[in-house]
């Protein structure tokens, strides 16, 4: 689990020395919300005998070795390479990427990878661990970035690893435009080309891409994504393996990056509202030499909590200031707390989410209701245009004829959209069976806080059709898919009404096609 607040800094300027009065103009407050995971640029092992978690430096010694206990970080090696064909480890077979509708195989791009020489280790296959391994730099023909035609395929596999004991914590996927230019620090250590620094950026479209593993084990737990219309498929290697393909569209995803000045009025008193109920960040907040300080706060995916509480008071944050394209899935160590007995050995489920926040990274259950259930909060409108969400649901079917105990081969799904205040949104809804999962999506919506309910019935009513998955030009998320039975119809043609609704003093407009006021209001 990521942790909510990912960093605090504070900025001292000590050069600073006021003759008469203390300067201000420096001081200032910044905050941000956005999707940010860090994914290391070169592998590394860590001691964690007597819980030290300690760097390896050097490889492998008496201290850092499987049989006292370690925790890996370190890239899949290539399937054609000396360690890729050795079955018992884990290896990236090839990526694909679709262009103007056509699949593209991506190129490995040689001598232009980032790799800390220090940290190395040599295999140690009887573990699955496979010699340290940089990540890869692709090219696809015809695919291009605003910085260039280069791409990094990150694909991280992290393990703990205890006497007897080998544990695959966490996988992470990841597909990134990618380029070099000077910074402020050297990296030359990496023995990156030219001693220069790789930085990632965003897509400028929505572009498909296809990653394909061989892995020694199957895959277990919950995956997480940043990509529209996932799909899974298994099957087995030539050479014995599992064979595992994870395909999706990048998406975007709204991000949040503001900067407060003390010294400008209005800034000043928008900070205070944003800190009101953090006091700790308050432009009050002193050294123990009663001097005010800089500092900010960056916050990730998963805190809904705080967005909520902000965005409720400042009405600037329900505008996102940017939105970044990516590609990203990975394996979380969340499960189904309150139905457990449904997991299996196998991928439980993926969720995916074009929100800026979540309460969770995968859905809860919801006992009174028989349902999936997935919170989630993003600025209404990003970059000043109305933000539309979109939610993508893969359920293993074992998984999931257990977690609602279906009978029918041919169940009906009921997936709906829930605002802050109870209103139903209008969406469009699918489902369907897919290569062993069923498959939900929800698109269409409007933010800000919606909960998104999935449910499943035996009745058969109108039953889940099954398909398998193809290889097609990538398509617009806000595609129109065949309806399903849902909460609120699919979205047609139809004219939004506004009324004004009172409550003592107070108003609030209300706009839907079937507009209602909130309860203990009436109309006007």
């Amino acid at each position: 689990m990521f942790k909510k607040v990912l960093a605090v800094t504070a900025l001292l300027f000590a050069s600073v020395t006021p003759v008469h009065a203390e300067d201000l103009s420096y001081i200032n407050r910044t905050i941000s919300f956005e999707d940010s995971i860090v994914v290391i640029d070169s592998p590394v092992l860590y001691s964690i005998s007597g819980g030290a978690g300690t760097p390896c430096d050097g490889g492998w010694s008496a201290k850092c070795d499987p049989s006292v206990g370690i925790s890996l970080e370190n890239f899949m090696p290539l399937c054609d390479s000396a360690d890729g064909k050795d079955i018992r480890l884990d290896c990236l077979d090839s990526v694909e990427a679709e262009v103007d509708g056509r699949k593209i195989i991506g190129v490995p791009v040689t001598n232009q990878v980032s790799y800390w020489e220090r940290y190395g280790f040599e295999a140690k296959p009887e573990f699955g661990i496979a010699k340290s391994t940089p990540f890869q730099i692709y090219k696809f023909a015809g695919l291009k970035h605003a910085n260039g035609d280069l791409f990094q395929v990150k694909v991280l596999k992290s393990n703990l690893i205890k006497p007897g004991v080998i544990d695959p914590r966490r996988y992470t996927f990841l597909i990134a435009p990618t380029y070099q230019e000077k910074q402020g620090f050297d990296c030359s250590f990496l023995k990156t080309p030219g001693g220069l620094c790789w930085k990632t950026g965003s897509f400028e479209s929505n572009t498909r891409f296809k990653l394909n593993l061989r892995t020694s084990k199957n895959l277990n737990g919950w995956f997480t994504g940043r990509v529209t219309d996932p799909s899974i498929n298994f099957s087995t290697a030539p050479d014995g393996r599992n064979a595992i393909s994870l395909t999706g569209l990048s998406q975007s995803i709204p991000a949040i990056s503001r900067n407060y000045f003390y010294t400008n009025e209005v800034q000043r008193a928008e900070w205070t509202e944003v800190s009101k109920n953090f006091s700790s960040q308050s432009w009050d907040v002193t050294t123990s030499e009663g001097k005010r300080y800089s500092m900010g706060t960056a916050y990730s995916a998963d805190a809904i909590y705080a967005y909520e509480d902000i965005v409720s008071r400042v009405e600037s944050f329900n505008n996102a200031d940017t939105l970044k394209n990516i590609w990203r899935i990975e394996s979380t160590s969340y499960g189904l707390v309150e139905k457990s007995e449904c997991l299996t050995s196998n991928i439980t489920g993926l969720v995916s989410s074009n929100s800026m926040t979540y309460e969770k990274q995968i859905p809860t259950w919801d006992a009174s209701n028989s349902s999936l259930v997935y919170r989630m909060a993003s600025p209404h409108n990003a970059i000043g245009k109305e933000f539309v969400g979109r939610y993508d649901l893969l359920i293993s079917l074992e998984v999931g004829k257990c977690l609602w105990s279906l009978k029918s081969l041919t169940p009906s799904a009921e997936i709906s959209v829930t605002g802050a205040n109870g209103e139903k949104k209008v969406i469009t809804a699918t489902s369907k069976i897919v290569d062993g999962f069923y498959k939900f999506t929800a698109a269409g919506f409007t933010f800000s806080s919606n909960k998104i309910s999935v449910k499943m019935l035996s009745d058969g009513s109108n039953p889940i059709k099954s398909s398998q998955s193809v290889v097609t030009p990538s398509p617009a998320p806000s595609v129109t898919p065949t309806p399903i039975v849902t909460q609120s119809p699919a979205p047609v043609a139809v004219k939004k009404i506004t009324i004004t609704c009172v409550k003592g003093k107070v108003q609030k407009k209300v706009t839907a096609v079937k507009p209602k006021c909130p309860t203990g209001y009436k109309k006007k």
